[in-house]
């Protein structure tokens, strides 16, 4: 039975031109995807540049960009093991090939361990499954006869098992967020697309497929890696639209918030996310009124800088004639500026008028622990 149905999709197949050269196609496809890992890695890379540059966290960008410079390896890996057979060191091609394929799965695998370290990192379980996965690696390069299809098995349950703690990790940070949520449904999506690929183009698939039709190892190969392109287009979009981690848990970073009257530099409010930095505020303010002095002397503008070091701290503030709002946090991040322009308007438009002959008075300010807490909240 299933001889003829291989038959069947072979005759219909041998009547279409597009399959005369399937290797070839598969070789072409092949290369599109290694272009594709090396593109990504790039564009990783450019993005935690860019984070360097604003001081923001950029390991996550870092791991993305290893693991798919590992994935990469691994289709250079497969390439060579299969399209370059004449270029293989002497001796048993068929044990050579077999030691290039388990090395390119080791670089996949470890590209899974980075991904896994940093998941088990936001879930805080010690690294089990990543010391696991190492290990497993390691057996596979120094064992030259180890079982590819072995391996093979080990690799799709290593992807499987990337796919739950990943999502576990990403869950864990943002919540029921619905909108993060579908992108990350779709991220989900494209990973388990790029595991049944990697389990087409396994030798564990191709040598089944291999008992019924030499033909159909190209054809079931052609389709693997269709399905890889389409992984990858899925991770693409939801890549695009899917913050960092930092930037999902940046209320973490907060300390504390400071509205300061210009105008001798003496505070209004005072707002501490985490009270157990009130009793040790690095903010007076003397040293609110020497932030303003900071900012002018070094851009001889009022609105030239946003944000500058303190020691492990960054403060970051936004101002006009009559205050100057102070964010302190551990971490910098772009999103603090817009919600410090936003807080500076609601309270020019709702206190300008007790600021415009502000004599120390406190008490009408009461209220803006309110804002504060809906607008960082």
């Amino acid at each position: 039975m299933i001889n003829l149905i291989f038959d069947t999709i072979e005759n219909a197949a041998d009547q279409l031109n597009y399959w005369t050269d399937i290797r070839f196609i598969v070789f072409g496809f092949e290369a599109a995807i290694l272009a594709f890992y090396i593109y990504y890695t790039g564009r990783f890379l450019m993005g935690a540049k860019r984070k360097n540059e604003y001081s923001l966290r950029n390991d996550l960008s870092y791991t993305w960009a290893a693991f798919f410079a590992c994935q990469a390896a691994m289709s250079a890996f497969i390439m060579y093991a299969d399209y370059f057979q004449n270029y293989l060191p002497a001796g048993d091609i068929y044990a050579w090939r077999n030691y290039f394929l388990n090395l390119g799965g080791v670089m996949g695998l470890v590209g899974i361990i980075l991904i896994a370290r940093k998941s088990e990192q936001i879930l805080g379980t010690k690294y089990i499954i990543s010391v696991l996965l190492l290990i497993i690696s390691a057996c596979v390069v120094l064992f030259f006869n180890f079982p590819t299809r072995y391996f093979n098995l080990f690799l799709i349950v290593a992807y499987i098992t990337n796919i739950l703690i990943f999502y576990s990790a990403v869950r864990y940070v943002i919540g029921s967020h619905p909108m993060l949520n579908r992108q990350l449904r779709i991220f989900v999506y494209g990973f388990i697309l790029m595991t049944i690929a990697q389990f087409g183009r396994s030798d564990i698939a191709l040598n089944f497929v291999f008992q019924y039709s030499v033909d159909w190892v190209y054809n079931l190969r052609f389709f693997a890696d269709f399905f890889l392109m389409a992984s990858l287009f899925l991770l693409q979009y939801a890549f695009n639209q899917f913050p960092s981690l930092f930037e999902l848990e940046w209320r973490k970073y907060l300390r504390e918030l400071h509205v300061v009257y210009m105008k001798g530099g003496n505070e209004i409010y005072g707002y501490y996310f985490d009270e157990e930095n009130k009793d040790n505020s690095e903010i007076v303010g003397g040293f609110m009124y020497g932030v303003n002095q900071l900012v002018s002397e070094i851009t001889g503008s009022d609105t030239a800088l946003h944000m500058i070091k303190q020691q492990e701290n960054v403060v970051c503030f936004e101002k006009n004639e009559l205050v100057i709002v102070v964010l302190i946090a551990k971490e910098y991040n772009e999103l603090y500026t817009h919600k410090l322009k936003q807080l500076l308007s609601i309270i020019m438009l709702e206190y300008g008028h007790y600021l415009e002959n502000w004599k120390g008075n406190k008490t009408p300010f009461k209220s803006l622990k309110e804002k504060i807490e809906k607008i960082f909240g």
